[in-house]
């Protein structure tokens, strides 16, 4: 089974997580700087570096900067992700083509 962590808090990392088990994967844990109302029995974090457990796949929907993070994280522990983050900065668009070069990067604006 996939195990996912889902990397934001707000209304699509909240449709992301509910997809997710739907569709047969775990939901492994969500991490935001603030415990989403949302999130009800899953694991939360507020940050990347909480997460002890290695998933199979990270999907990020956060803000500028926390996609920069996410790539360094997933880089780090080879870890493929997906992001649907928009209005990257130069550095987060960086961050990706490095970890691209290590594990499956997908990103789509607007996803």
């Amino acid at each position: 089974m996939t195990r996912v962590v889902v990397h934001g808090g707000g209304r699509m990392a909240r449709e992301v997580a509910g997809s997710i088990e739907r569709r047969g994967a775990t939901l492994l844990a969500v991490v935001s700087r603030s415990r989403p109302d949302w999130l009800d029995e899953h694991a939360y974090f507020p940050t990347l570096e909480a997460v002890s457990e290695s998933p199979d796949l990270l999907i990020d929907f956060t803000l500028p900067g926390g996609t920069a993070q996410a790539a360094d994280w997933c880089r780090a522990r080879l870890v493929p992700l997906v992001s649907g983050t928009t209005g990257l900065t130069d550095g987060d668009e960086k961050a990706l083509a490095s970890a691209a070069e290590l594990v499956p990067v997908l990103w789509a604006p607007n996803l």
